[in-house]
């Protein structure tokens, strides 16, 4: 095929997309995609074609997906692949869905799952997600139908959709009990932990089911290596539910650093910027403001592929958080302005504050409250600055150069 190109260029019957891309990018011009696929048709040949692309779409978005846990910048090159190959793999999971093949959706699925978790929308990864769960009769390997659950449970809760936020949580573990499978056990325990937070309020229930599901992540991490991302997960998410539901600064504290620990342990520093802002939080209500500080333009200096928008929320957040607590109306208008970017990100990605997020962001307004009138003001004018911007917002320009 690649001997071939030069001259369906030449003949105008493929164009090249993309001159930097590596490899080099080609795509049929609309009128010769047209008929070569009614050829196919007429031949009876549609299917196989169709089948082919879509095998080929699974095995290379799986082995894409898992390489964002490999360290050395394996979380951009999967990211890059994705943004490359998105449409391709949506026709093909369309196919694979359309034609009664849900076991080799499913791991397709999941794996697209990590594109909209990471870039988003989550509004619109869910439907399909929820689209392949519903398809699966059960046929395929109970790693891939556990998997699809998980990445749906994480893109509902982004997209503030409790219900099924419960049920993808809930049937994901039902799969790994079944299985024998402890680590996924754990994973999905954690997911439940977020569920019965968010839907109670029972923040020491939630950690009560995180305490096991840490037990459950050491206990798999001693035969299985996938076990130290459940680790890493579950003891942050431990460290913000202890700071942000019960105000234990200094329980959240060690959670956090060894989640963090165990993330660097497996090179794997993208992973890093969330729970490094969740770290930000308990290091400010420990008098420990520079280190915050330092949290937060880490995250922002490197927001990670294509802005990483749940991570530049947080970072949004998180200052305004802190320039709140500084004296002077220049910071407290700064604050407000980071606010109103807030608003923009959260808008455009269509995600929900959850509760941490509001409770933090109840605390800034109130110690804004002195400047009256202007909070409203400020805030218009950081939504304007965020709303012109070319890309994601630059937060420190908002924030200082206004």
């Amino acid at each position: 095929v690649a001997a071939a190109l030069p001259a369906l260029i030449t003949a105008s019957l493929v164009r090249e997309t993309s001159r930097s891309a590596v490899p080099p990018r080609f795509a049929m011009l609309e009128p010769v995609r047209m008929v070569a696929a009614l050829e196919l048709a007429e031949a009876g040949e549609e299917r196989t074609a169709r089948d082919a692309h879509a095998a080929n779409a699974v095995t290379s978005a799986v082995a894409a997906s898992a390489r964002q846990l490999g360290g050395g910048g394996g979380e951009r090159e999967a990211l890059a692949f994705f943004a490359a190959e998105r449409a391709n793999l949506l026709v093909a999971l369309d196919h694979l869905l359309a034609t009664g093949q849900p076991a080799r959706a499913l791991p397709l699925a999941s794996a697209l799952g990590f594109w909209w978790e990471h870039v988003g929308p989550a509004r619109v990864g869910l439907p399909w997600l929820r689209r392949a769960i519903v398809a699966d009769d059960g046929s395929g390997p109970a790693r891939d139908r556990w998997h699809a659950r998980f990445a749906g449970a994480l893109l509902a809760v982004e997209a503030g959709d409790y219900g099924d936020m419960r049920r993808f949580a809930e049937e994901a573990l039902e799969i790994a009990v079944n299985a024998g499978d402890l680590e996924g056990e754990a994973t999905a325990n954690i997911a439940v932990a977020i569920w019965e937070q968010t839907d109670s309020g029972d923040v020491d229930g939630a950690l009560r089911r995180l305490d096991r599901a840490i037990g459950m992540a050491e206990r798999a991490f001693a035969s299985d290596n996938r076990a130290w991302l459940s680790l890493a997960f579950g003891s942050n998410l431990r460290g913000a539910y202890r700071y942000y539901g019960n105000g234990d600064v200094f329980g959240a504290l060690p959670d956090f650093e060894r989640g963090q620990t165990v993330i660097r342990a497996h090179g794997a520093l993208t992973l890093l910027r969330l729970p490094r802002l969740h770290m930000a939080a308990a290091l400010q209500a420990a008098g420990r403001r520079d280190e915050a500080l330092a949290a937060v333009r880490e995250a922002i200096a490197d927001p990670g592929p294509h802005g990483a928008p749940v991570v530049l929320a947080n970072a949004a957040m998180r200052l305004a958080s802190l320039l709140s607590e500084e004296p002077g109306p220049r910071s407290a208008a700064a604050s407000a302005r980071l606010l109103g970017a807030l608003d923009v990100v959260m808008d455009r990605q269509g995600y929900r504050a959850d509760w941490m997020m509001e409770k933090e962001n109840a605390r800034t307004l109130a110690r804004l409250a002195p400047l009256g009138s202007g909070i409203d003001r400020e805030i218009s004018r950081g939504r304007h600055l965020a709303e012109i911007a070319d890309g994601e917002p630059d937060l420190l320009s908002i924030a200082y150069g206004a």
